[in-house]
């Protein structure tokens, strides 16, 4: 298996004809506009997408956990089963996370794959997405 994709937006939409659509996709950074004073930490909500390629030879997952990290810290964990017929060359995975974030932070996140309860492929994120909060 290999990650060919690693996008961060505001959200994933899935449209007609087995589509989506990626709406408000960063870079490698965020800027996050607050009011003066606002309470933290503010949640913030972000849709990420990985895509990875599946060879012949590999073996075919089944399941998956998907650890997001802020500064390195746990802070979700998204379990995931896949029911795949035939045997698909790229497999694409649409999700929503939830990162609080009180002050300038790094997000990551890592992705191991399964089958039948045995660790098949680990990916991580290629880069850490900066965070920064500024407040008007």
């Amino acid at each position: 298996m290999k990650l060919l994709d690693f996008l961060v937006c505001d959200d994933i939409r899935h449209e007609q004809g087995d589509k989506l659509s990626f709406m408000g996709v960063f870079g490698d950074s965020i800027r996050v506009n607050v009011p003066v004073g606002a309470p933290k930490p503010i949640s913030l909500r972000l849709s990420i997408f990985l895509r990875f390629m599946i060879e012949d030879a590999d073996t075919l997952p089944d399941s998956c956990k998907v650890i997001f990290y802020s500064d390195r810290s746990e802070v979700q964990v998204t379990d995931l089963k896949f029911n795949t017929s035939g045997r698909p060359k790229l497999v694409g995975i649409p999700l929503p996370c939830v990162f609080p974030v009180s002050k300038e932070a790094t997000l990551s996140l890592k992705a191991t794959f399964f089958s039948n309860g045995q660790q098949i492929f680990e990916a991580t994120s290629p880069y850490e997405l900066l965070v920064q909060i500024s407040e008007s």
